[in-house]
């Protein structure tokens, strides 16, 4: 058995943003309004009939919803779920002219203008949802975020605080706190929220990034690594592990060129690869360059003398260092335009002189 519901609204009310911002009251205008209207209906399974009344400056929406149709606000937050947001949006603009006082269909909106960019409309609407029910929490944390990504830091701040009031253990308050408490180089604050985020979801990946950077910037560079390592071995997004593998050269770089001097050891083990290549072939060279290559993605101490590996290219031990030195001259031989994240140059150019 269908069920028929209406609602009406102003042609002042009605975002022209979403029909392409014909003038009000122009025939593309009117046609663009029943349009979207019925469009919106029939893809839930209802149907539509859209009134506009010039004179009076409304549009009614009557739209019938069918017993096999999915309820609209379910389907639209589906779509939003799976990521369709452009979808989503228009179910969730015709529901919110039907139920302006619903608000999970203000929070869905909310979301999406926060991913479309337009921060002051997805607070807008978050506060009109947290108007209607004080304690929707996720409803906190999107206007938390929506005001941080509009630069307004600190009331974002309140908002994620006012979040984890309600849930003290709410993973993505705990994680944007941290984030913002970052932005602002509290990191003193920004280590306990951190810590805290890390206690609720021990596998999140960025937050072990985070700690390791906070922990850099507390002057406590020495822990920060586990951290960084911890993370390449936890995997996760390709980009975020990028930034982790960074960070650990970046470490391991400074530690090496802390003095800012050409490394012996580095340049001695440069002379013995460059030795062994001229035996080989360029296919032979590339393969131990890659292997190394690839050993390195799980981690390599360079500053660890004592931790040995084997690899099948090259027969022998041979420590992170010396790996590290043997890749870079191996790259040289066939790619030696490649950046493979540390810089020895120098120490390249050394071992090259007779």
């Amino acid at each position: 058995m269908s069920e028929e519901f209406s609602f009406s609204l102003s042609f002042d009310d009605f975002d022209r943003s979403l029909i392409g911002n014909p003038p009000i009251g122009s025939d593309e205008f009117r046609l663009g309004v029943a349009k979207f209207f019925t469009d919106q209906y029939q893809g839930i399974g209802g149907s539509a009939r859209v009134i506009i009344d010039d004179q009076e400056r409304t549009i009614e929406v009557h739209w019938t919803k069918s017993s096999s149709g999915m309820d609209p606000k379910q389907k639209a937050i589906e779509l939003l779920s799976d990521g369709n947001r452009q979808e989503a949006l228009p179910i969730l603009t015709a529901l919110l002219y039907q139920t302006p006082n619903d608000p999970e269909v203000l929070h869905a909106l909310g979301l999406i203008y926060i991913d479309l960019g337009d921060f002051a409309k997805a607070a807008h609407l978050l506060e009109q949802a947290l108007e209607i029910d004080h304690k929707f929490l996720s409803a906190y944390v999107a206007l938390g975020v929506a005001e941080i990504l509009a630069g307004n830091l600190l009331i974002g701040e309140e908002h994620l605080r006012r979040a984890l009031k309600i849930d003290p253990e709410d993973h993505y308050a705990l994680k944007n706190l941290s984030a913002t408490l970052m932005k602002q180089q509290r990191f003193a604050e920004a280590l306990v929220q951190i810590k805290r985020t890390l206690a609720v979801a021990p596998d999140d990946t960025a937050m072990m990034i985070e700690m390791g950077d906070c922990l850099n910037q507390l002057g406590r560079s020495g822990e920060s690594e586990q951290y960084y390592r911890r993370a390449v071995k936890t995997g996760g997004p390709e980009h975020l592990l990028d930034i982790a593998k960074a960070r650990l050269t970046a470490k391991s770089e400074s530690v090496l060129k802390a003095n800012d001097e050409v490394r012996q050891d580095v340049v001695e083990f440069m002379r013995k690869a460059l030795k062994r290549f001229k035996g080989m072939s360029t296919e032979d060279i590339q393969c131990i360059a890659l292997e190394i290559a690839v050993l390195g993605t799980k981690g390599l101490g360079i500053n660890d003398s004592k931790k040995t590996y084997i690899i099948d290219s090259l027969p022998g031990e041979f420590t992170a260092l010396e790996l590290v030195s043997i890749m870079y001259a191996a790259f040289q031989q066939f790619a030696p335009e490649s950046d493979i994240g540390i810089d020895l140059s120098v120490e390249y150019r050394a071992a090259t002189r007779d």
